[in-house]
């Protein structure tokens, strides 16, 4: 049984950045880097961006090269999971049926996407973009397919996720955007949103909005949109 002073669980951004520290700390003792995909650790919002658009290569996605980790001696154990720990003899159970025992462990796993669940979710052509796998499967049929129906709220579509909507008129394809537009953020319990109207005030705004709010047409015909309409 191999036997690492740090295990890292999850080979995303947190995982990798994790490991990262600890060298930068000085830190000498042994690492392993556990992810269940078969990739090495990389930047996930450009998939949807940058990397869907073709813009970027996937190397230049990557949160570091290949190389980097082998130089710092962090040995990555990808495209496998962890099923199962024993904190009491610190050591962890991976689906591949090897155990990994650990010094400390450092859980990074972030969470999965939720997906559809109303029916027809499961038909060809409804994607969901989490992973590499993901954003390559919606690629291959991307350019042959129109019209494409996306759903999102205000945040997707023009704050957070703002890079999505250019991207999409800069395409110019066939887009039905299917917009929960409430005006406001609910997972940040009422933060007010790019579509917020003038004088808006919620919970955690006590005072008045002062910014007019985004005009999602002018946005799309800036980026390279040719027709746009709102229903």
């Amino acid at each position: 049984m191999e036997k690492f002073d740090v295990v890292i669980v999850g080979a995303g951004h947190g995982g990798a950045s994790a490991a990262i520290a600890l060298r930068q700390s000085g830190f000498s003792g042994s690492i392993a880097l556990v992810g269940r995909e078969a990739e090495i650790p990389y930047e996930r919002p450009p998939l949807s961006k940058e990397y869907m658009a073709g813009e970027k290569e996937f190397e230049r996605i990557c949160i570091r090269p290949r190389a980097f980790w082998d130089e710092k001696q962090v040995a990555l154990k990808l495209g496998i999971a962890v099923v199962s720990i024993d904190p009491v003899a610190q050591q962890l159970a991976l689906d591949s049926g090897v155990k990994l025992a650990y010094g400390d462990l450092i859980w990074a796993t972030g969470g999965d996407h939720r997906k559809l669940s109303c029916p027809g979710a499961d038909l060809a052509g409804v994607h969901s973009v989490r992973n590499r796998a993901d954003a390559d499967a919606t690629m291959v049929q991307l350019p042959d397919v129109e019209p494409v129906v996306v759903m999102g709220g205000d945040g997707d579509g023009f704050a957070i996720g703002g890079g999505h909507v250019p991207h999409a008129a800069r395409r110019n394809v066939d887009i039905t955007y299917l917009l929960f537009d409430n005006g406001i953020y609910g997972l940040t319990k009422g933060q007010t949103s790019p579509l917020s109207a003038v004088g808006f005030r919620t919970p955690t705004s006590p005072y008045d909005n002062p910014d007019r709010p985004l005009n999602p047409l002018l946005m799309l015909l800036s980026h390279g949109a040719s027709w746009v309409g709102q229903a």
